[in-house]
């Protein structure tokens, strides 16, 4: 039976990320969270950082009530999470990077659908139908609820209007 334990540097993480998601919440709420019958600026922001400080907790309270760590070196289950995937790390990392500087000269939709094909196709090796599936929906919802719904101008870039 494997030691579900957390190691010390787990639950410095998540301070960290408990930390970093309290401090964006409470900047948020500085843009404003409702204007003229609209989400304000600092809407969605607080949602997010505001769900990141939950499930961080969440966590930490998982790794604070687990047994304690083991003294002793298990090389099987150091193996259960497999090696390090430098080359999916550096396509993420591309994409967070890039992504936004895309945004303006292509546009919203064909910036999100190139960093959405990198990330499912490149990245995690996803088929081609699957990746056409995904990038229709999630640009397609992700404009429609942005553009038509809440209002938020995004940049036509290439596509024009």
């Amino acid at each position: 039976m494997p030691d579900t334990a957390r190691q010390p540097g787990d639950i410095v993480a998540l301070a960290v990320v408990l930390a970093l998601a309290t401090v964006a919440a409470w900047r948020s709420v500085g843009y404003g969270l409702w204007s003229y019958g609209e989400p304000a600026p600092g809407l969605f922001p607080l949602l997010a950082s505001g769900v990141t400080a939950i499930f961080a907790v969440l966590a930490l309270v998982g790794c604070l009530a687990g047994s304690a760590p083991s003294d002793e070196f298990d090389p099987e289950a150091a193996q259960q999470d497999g090696p390090m995937l430098w080359g999916k790390l550096a396509l993420y990392a591309a994409v967070v990077l890039v992504w936004p500087w895309l945004m303006v000269p292509l546009g919203f939709v064909l910036s999100t659908a190139l960093a959405l094909f990198v990330i499912l196709r490149l990245a995690e090796g996803m088929g081609w139908t699957a990746v056409a599936v995904v990038l229709v929906a999630a640009v397609g919802l992700s404009w429609l609820v942005f553009d038509r719904v809440l209002g938020v101008p995004l940049p036509a870039g290439l596509l024009g209007a």
